[in-house]
């Protein structure tokens, strides 16, 4: 799910709307001709306006436009490279980003980017720069929980094209017709029975023996009913902490707006699991290796506490024989006892 699965190339002769919009028209109506089901929920890309207009204008209104956050990522580095501001600085500003970047849902995200563009305001002209990145619809969804279990960035397809260009171009220039009789072969070539595209969430044995180890350390999570959305919400303790506490909780879902410190304090005091009706593997975690890995112990976890997992034996991370202690033992019971 978290990897580029190509099946078609196209050639055009501009980068414009009605360009694109050629693309993806064709794309659409090949499936349909084909029986292929075509249902985009979302696309991702760089902040290209007209390829997103395109999108939308063939898939529908309702495509969620995913904005690539490696192109914001280097975006912010131009801007930053053009002030006068020490490495230190510059530094502190991308690492912000990176922990905003990892916000749950919308409300979380517009709250840390108002509190991200309050403690940078004093930077010359970033405030400005950066408020696209918030508000405007077709650079603001570059963070993580915009749509969790898939990719925030673009980096698949891009590490594609080189691929491409070096082990099947050669990185050369040729005829229209050279270049396409090379890239249908190419398309032959990821189109083979064997790339099967998974569609499902796998999790592995570390990460059953991980949520193991955790059942095992008597840590207490708690639950809590959202009965606006029909959901549960099992939220984890982090760190050291034994149990989560119902303040944690309440600055989960109300995070501290003082400043941007305090909301990133509050929201690393937690990991919430949302439980919906829908088979455990598709439920979503708020931790930062969810979010990068699309799988972490926390939702096996849930999954084995509400009765809907059992945990493989090869899980059992105890040893099979406990060494005895060297020595003489400390206490000694009677070999024989008379009444």
């Amino acid at each position: 799910m978290r990897h580029a699965h190509p099946v078609a190339f196209a050639t055009i002769t501009k980068q414009e709307e009605a360009d694109y919009h050629f693309v993806f028209a064709t794309l659409q109506d090949q499936c349909t001709r084909l029986g292929i089901p075509c249902l985009v929920r979302a696309f991702i890309s760089d902040g290209e306006i007209a390829l997103k207009k395109a999108a939308r204008s063939v898939f529908g209104e309702h495509l969620l436009l995913i904005n690539c956050y490696f192109h914001v990522v280097q975006n912010v580095k131009k801007h930053l490279s053009k002030t006068k501001e020490s490495s230190e600085h510059k530094d502190q500003v991308l690492k912000d980003v990176s922990r905003i970047q990892l916000a749950p849902t919308q409300i979380h995200f517009e709250q840390a980017c108002e509190l991200f563009l309050i403690k940078y305001d004093a930077l010359p002209g970033f405030a400005h720069f950066f408020q696209k990145y918030v508000y405007k619809e077709y650079f603001k969804n570059w963070y993580e929980g915009a749509l969790p279990g898939y990719p925030s960035t673009n980096n698949s397809l891009e590490a594609l094209n080189r691929a491409i260009k070096e082990h099947h171009l050669d990185r050369t220039r040729e005829p229209l017709g050279t270049f396409k009789a090379r890239i249908m072969s190419v398309v032959e070539y990821y189109g083979k029975d064997e790339r099967v595209i998974c569609e499902e969430r796998t999790y592995s044995v570390e990460d059953e023996r991980m949520a193991y180890d955790f059942i095992r350390t008597g840590k207490r999570t708690r639950t809590v009913h959202d009965w606006s959305d029909r959901v549960k919400h099992l939220y984890f303790p982090t760190g050291n902490n034994a149990e989560v506490t119902g303040r944690e909780i309440e600055a989960f879902n109300n995070s501290d707006r003082r400043s941007l410190d305090h909301y990133l304090t509050d929201m690393e005091a937690t990991h919430r699991v949302t439980m919906t009706d829908t088979l455990w593997f598709n439920w979503n975690c708020t931790c930062r290796w969810f979010f990068k890995h699309n799988s972490c112990y926390h939702v096996l976890v849930a999954a084995v506490t509400s009765g809907a997992y059992q945990l493989r034996p090869e899980a059992n991370t105890l040893p099979l024989v406990k060494k005895r202690p060297p020595g003489r033992p400390k206490k000694m019971s009677k070999a024989l006892v008379i009444d």
